[in-house]
C-alpha cells in the first residue's frame, strides 16, 4: 500500500492540465509539501501505449 502522500500526488497527476497548479496548491496546503505523482522508471504512455498515441486507448 502506497498510503495518501502518493495518492495525493496522483490526483496532482490526474487533473486537467488547465487546474494542476490549482490542484497542486489545494494539495500543498493540506499535506504541508509538495507532492508528485509517482511515475513508471520514466516512460511516457506514448511509450508505454505507442499504438494508441499514448492513451491507452482512451479518446
Amino acid at each position: 500500500m502506497l498510503g495518501a502522500d502518493a495518492a495525493a500526488g496522483n490526483l496532482v497527476g490526474a487533473a486537467p492540465e488547465d487546474d494542476r497548479t490549482t490542484v497542486a496548491a489545494v494539495v500543498r496546503q493540506v499535506f504541508g509539501k509538495d507532492l508528485a505523482p509517482l511515475a513508471l522508471g520514466g516512460l511516457s504512455n506514448e511509450r508505454l501505449w505507442p499504438e494508441c498515441g499514448g492513451s491507452a486507448g482512451w479518446r
